[in-house]
């Protein structure tokens, strides 16, 4: 069945290959996406990497080409099929959503065949994409605005799910149902289909690097060894991850913004976590942490406005350990 699908999608799926094309849908008129199918030397299963839902977000981006370029098709099982840029329209005006309906993708699943173009593109993947899949990876990371420690999620039967987790190698674990703005993801449409599916933040701050670009190719490794799909021993497993929850805070004044911590300290409740001020220094607010946790998500630009996303910092949900 999943052959006969990517032959829907255009591609010829012959064994042993490496094939890079445009992909699209009637209910997507011309918009298309790229799309890299790597097609192993034996069967298999077949795993979907997506990336770029978010247009400002780039680490993903270099993960799922340095994936592509790494995988060597004659040594594969089964297949692997990466959309580096799902949000194309997005990517090209360096913004999160784009110029068009403004939406974010990433709240649209399971989309809507005939309603703007981020709830087509959230359509497009839910119907066409996640079907051809039996385990799929989702690339998210900081922004144009934002920069993250690595976390990681998973949505996946309870007897798999733990070591999933750990597969992904990063010591952040995120539980998304804590915040009550994750609603309509591609985790969401994943779960409902029956397809396990990870989660990699990754980076940021307007650009790509190479210590989250490694973090995400490690997991990435991982979870095709897992699946047969690659030989290798699994690599920088942890031996202890923390589930983190919570939701980010928000500007309540425009100004610039300074900071007083850092991505990855420990905070306490209350502590000031930056200041706003005015262009004359006068302070607007100060910015506090709503929880003990760890600080996991910054804004890295000083410019903002009311009602803009500031720090996230992580509550300990859980600490899971391993056994050596």
């Amino acid at each position: 069945m999943s052959t006969e699908r990517l032959k829907a999608l255009g591609f010829a799926a012959a064994a042993g290959t490496l094939e890079r094309r445009w992909v699209g849908d009637p209910v997507l008129g011309e918009v298309t996406l790229p799309a890299i199918l790597i097609s192993g030397s034996t069967p298999g299963p077949l795993t979907l990497v997506t990336a770029g839902l978010h247009g400002d977000e780039y680490d993903g981006l270099e993960a799922a080409l340095r994936l592509a370029e790494e995988t060597d098709p004659a040594r594969l099982t089964g297949s692997v099929l990466i959309i580096p840029r799902v949000h194309v329209a997005a990517f090209r005006h360096g913004w999160r959503t784009n110029d068009i309906d403004g939406l974010d993708l990433n709240r649209q699943f399971p989309g809507r065949k005939e309603g703007y173009l981020s709830q087509r593109l959230a359509w497009f993947v839910t119907e066409k994409l996640l079907p051809v899949a039996d385990l799929a990876i989702d690339l998210h990371g900081g922004n144009t605005q934002l920069a993250v420690v690595s976390y990681g999620c998973v949505r996946a039967p309870e007897d798999i799910k733990g070591e999933m987790q750990r597969l992904l190698t990063v010591r952040h674990l995120w539980d998304f149902s804590t915040n009550p703005t994750m609603r309509g993801t591609l985790l969401d449409a994943a779960e409902d289909q029956g397809v396990p599916i990870a989660i990699l933040e990754i980076g940021g701050g307007n650009t790509w690097s190479e210590e989250p670009v490694g973090d995400a190719l490690a997991g990435m490794r991982n979870l095709l060894r897992w699946k047969g799909q690659i030989g290798g021993d699994y690599e920088r497993l942890p031996d202890k991850q923390l589930m983190l929850g919570g939701s980010f805070g928000n500007a309540s004044a425009s100004g610039f913004l300074r900071p007083r911590t850092h991505l990855g300290d420990w905070v306490k409740e209350g502590q000031v976590l930056a200041t706003i001020v005015d262009l004359t220094g006068v302070v607007l607010e100060e910015v506090t942490s709503k929880v003990d946790g760890v600080v996991n998500d910054i804004r890295t630009m000083p410019s903002i406005q009311v009602g803009e996303w500031l720090y996230l910092v992580g509550e300990v949900l859980e600490e899971i350990r391993y056994d050596a």
